[in-house]
């Protein structure tokens, strides 16, 4: 429920920043800065929302974090990416890691931004799941991967170490005592 709740929120948010002016002149969110711990008394799942970071260096409201699900059966994540662009559909469909290793590609929501004087503005949301070993393995050099697109177009994502260690601090800290403290990396538990 709160998945759903949150993206309706962010969507309506996002379509009310926009309006006929466009996405020129939207003014992007802040990042998060801290992981965010979803503990539902209601919901099995436990659910961790990343760090946010900007996945390249021309619109600033592209971004990539992680999202982690932790429940009686064990721990999940993946790479949650905002993809926004102009002029045509790029549909990604698949990606790959280092090496052209295949990792589980999930297409999660595209929309139509905003068209303006014959221009559209686009945004793909999708992600890539990584085991728990995966991303163990990444805490020194980060976690990199490429996405394609059916239009021919490359989106290269990287997630950084500091990124993935927030998050794992975060669970370890979890499932050590309930709820993580802030003291060595940044955490916000969402009140009910």
């Amino acid at each position: 429920m709160f998945r759903v709740v949150a993206t309706l929120a962010a969507t309506a948010a996002f379509a009310g920043c926009v309006g006929s002016a466009g996405l020129a002149t939207w003014a992007a969110p802040d990042l998060r800065a801290e992981v965010v711990v979803d503990a539902d008394e209601f919901d099995s799942d436990v659910t961790f929302l990343g760090v946010e970071r900007q996945i390249d260096g021309h619109d600033k409201w592209n971004t990539a974090f992680l999202r982690s699900w932790l429940n009686a059966k064990g721990v999940s994540h993946q790479i949650y990416v905002v993809h926004y662009y102009r002029h045509d559909w790029r549909f990604y469909e698949r990606a790959s890691g280092i090496g052209g290793r295949s990792v589980d590609f999930v297409s999660i929501d595209r929309d139509v931004v905003d068209c303006t004087a014959g221009t559209c503005s686009y945004n793909e949301v999708f992600g890539v799941s990584l085991s728990d070993s995966e991303l163990r393995a990444a805490t020194s050099d980060g976690f990199r991967f490429k996405a394609y697109a059916r239009s021919g177009h490359e989106l290269e994502v990287f997630l950084s170490p500091e990124q993935v260690r927030a998050q794992l601090a975060a669970i370890e800290r979890y499932r050590g005592g309930g709820i993580p403290s802030p003291k060595d990396t940044p955490v916000r538990v969402l009140e009910r």
